[in-house]
């Protein structure tokens, strides 16, 4: 089983950097967007996509599986 990454901030310039050395690095991602935010971008990097909103703590559990080995902030 794959390790698995939750990235926030996938879109940014710091975060698209992090998703290519995690899937590089044979990780699973997946990148947490704005709704609205560019979720075909992160799926182009190999990660996958999901909509959560930071400020709410149930869309951001609700987005991420159950246990990620590492969170990124």
């Amino acid at each position: 089983m794959k390790r698995v990454a939750v990235v926030t901030g996938g879109t940014g310039f710091v975060g698209k950097h992090l998703i290519r050395q995690l899937k590089e690095a044979d990780w699973d991602v997946i990148a947490l967007h704005r709704p609205g935010g560019n979720a075909a971008g992160l799926a182009e990097l190999g990660a996958e996509p999901r909509e959560a909103m930071l400020r709410g703590k149930d869309s951001v559990l609700a987005a991420m599986r159950a246990h990620p080995a590492a969170c990124f902030h």
